[in-house]
């Protein structure tokens, strides 16, 4: 988050300011505090957050803001009791905003103040009721300047589709619970939608598209139903399915691959089972750059797997159950992915990370997911004797209580990895703050992106900002619990205010 000027201020937020200053002595903390709990209308790079909490008492001073935006986000909330200084907010910011974000919509909240916003072109909108009908006039008159449009609602189709009329959208989200409405008539005024995702239960009515990627998220859809719509994209460059497909189905993809979409770069789906002829269909697509294949065939045989040589293929994730991950299995995969950067792996089998390495010697980002925490005893294995100088990413998501530093402390303390720039910890394990972590994150010196999504401090007293000012971009979650929560808050304005591009997360 960028320093924000005090000095923008007006005179009775000042005061307000002053007046508590005298109470905490710090000035630095207190306008810190002041800003985050009373402002309520921040910079984020170029992102106007309003929410409606206190928005009347910091209202004077956006309006005497020296400060401009191309971002807006909005809760919706505020439309009810704080409307006047909304709309007074975008007369005075809206020139230059082109993305807003508005959440919480409701069949009461009027779209009126979206007019104001005269250069919009990304609109995304969150629905929590949608038994209302908005109706088409002058106040939705900008709706044809927007490109990219993201809808979600928690409670049915809401009725502002018939408002994009002009078919300027190309980048298309919904993603709806309880699909309760055809948006045939939407379809039929969209010809120039490029990208479409979203949890459709019936494919028939966008036919009339012509996509270039496709993003199916309902793992329920008939795949029948799906390879009947695929027939009618030749021009996809980007296909993802939930949707499993069945054994009963594997013998419709080879031909669909390579008489409907030969033209295919991303791949990302789903099967019951391999065989060799899809695997030999998938090596004839000359443009596929990146292949993600999920397989849930309890008796998997690798060799089919492996039975082709992809040689353009430069991205592979893996999701596998009851495969050995073996040194042999790695080889195998090696001769069939000769030109890998990155590799993905998701199994719930035992994997030792050096072997990885050591075979994949010219991998440049390398992700682990293991599901069974008995894996990680494996993983990571004293015996390493490489220098991986061409490994940059790093990332892992395990399952368990708490991730197991010390594992990795081989691999790192030997610098064996002198070139990796983005570090990134998903799951449920914990990591925790402490001097083995301060040691850890010493040895790798050019570490420019470190994500941890599940955090514990051990010591509020142990200094860990001068370890981590170097790191250019933090995205740090803490899991406390409510009596926690302020000392976290203190720890963060103590520890971090070095850092200058960061992202915490506090989740209770």
């Amino acid at each position: 988050m960028n320093r924000v000027n005090v000095l923008d201020f007006d005179d009775h937020v000042l005061e307000r300011i002053i007046n508590y200053i005298s109470k905490r002595q710090n000035l630095a903390l207190t306008c810190k505090r002041f800003y985050a709990a009373i402002c309520r209308v921040e910079k984020y790079e170029m992102k106007l957050l309003i929410e409606s909490a206190t928005l009347e008492d910091c209202y004077e001073s956006i309006m005497n803001s020296r400060r401009q935006f191309n971002e807006f986000q909005l809760d919706a909330k505020a439309l009810s009791s704080d409307n006047v200084y909304v709309i007074s907010s975008l007369k005075l910011f809206g020139d230059n905003i082109t993305k807003a974000n508005v959440n919480y919509l409701t069949s009461k909240d009027s779209l009126s103040f979206l007019k104001h916003l005269i250069k919009l072109e990304h609109l995304e909108m969150l629905f929590t009721k949608t038994d209302a009908e908005y109706q088409k006039d002058d106040e939705t008159e900008n709706f044809f300047r927007i490109k990219n449009l993201h809808v979600n609602s928690r409670d049915g189709v809401p009725d502002i589709f018939h408002l994009f009329t002009h078919g300027v959208l190309d980048n298309v989200i919904i993603e709806i619970k309880n699909f309760n409405k055809d948006l045939d008539k939407f379809w039929a005024t969209q010809p120039n939608i490029k990208k479409l995702k979203g949890n459709f239960i019936s494919l028939r009515q966008m036919e009339c598209l012509k996509l270039e990627e496709f993003i199916s998220t309902n793992c329920n859809i008939d795949v029948s139903e799906v390879v009947n719509f695929l027939k009618s994209q030749p021009n996809l460059i980007k296909l993802e399915l939930e949707a499993c497909v069945k054994e009963s189905q594997l013998q419709i993809f080879p031909n669909l691959l390579l008489e409907n979409l030969n033209n295919l770069q991303i791949l990302n789906i789903c099967f019951e089972e391999l065989s060799f002829e899809l695997m030999i269909s998938l090596t004839k697509l000359k443009n596929l750059k990146e292949l993600s294949l999920q397989i849930f065939e309890d008796d998997f045989d690798v060799s089919v797997l492996t039975s082709v040589v992809f040689s353009n293929l430069r991205k592979l994730f893996l999701e596998i159950s009851e495969t050995s991950i073996t040194r042999e299995f790695l080889n195998k995969l090696k001769s069939s992915f000769p030109c890998l950067k990155v590799l993905s792996l998701r199994t719930d089998m035992p994997l030792i990370l050096y072997e990885l390495l050591n075979i994949f010697c010219e991998i440049e980002t390398v992700a682990i997911d293991l599901w069974d925490q008995l894996a990680i005893g494996d993983f990571f294995h004293p015996n390493v004797d490489k220098n991986y100088k061409n490994l940059t990413e790093l990332h892992f998501t395990f399952s368990g209580k708490r991730f197991p530093i010390s594992c990795m402390n081989n691999l790192i303390n030997k610098n064996f990895l002198p070139n990796l720039q983005i570090i990134k910890f998903d799951g449920l394990s914990q990591i925790t703050f402490n001097e083995e972590f301060h040691l850890w994150i010493k040895n790798l010196p050019k570490v420019q992106l470190l994500i941890i999504k599940n955090i514990k401090i051990e010591d509020e007293d142990f200094d860990i900002s001068e370890k981590l000012n170097k790191i250019k971009n933090l995205d740090i979650t803490f899991n406390c619990t409510c009596d926690h929560i302020e000392g976290i808050r203190n720890f963060l304005d103590e520890q971090f205010d070095g850092i200058k591009c960061k992202n915490f997360t506090i989740k209770k």
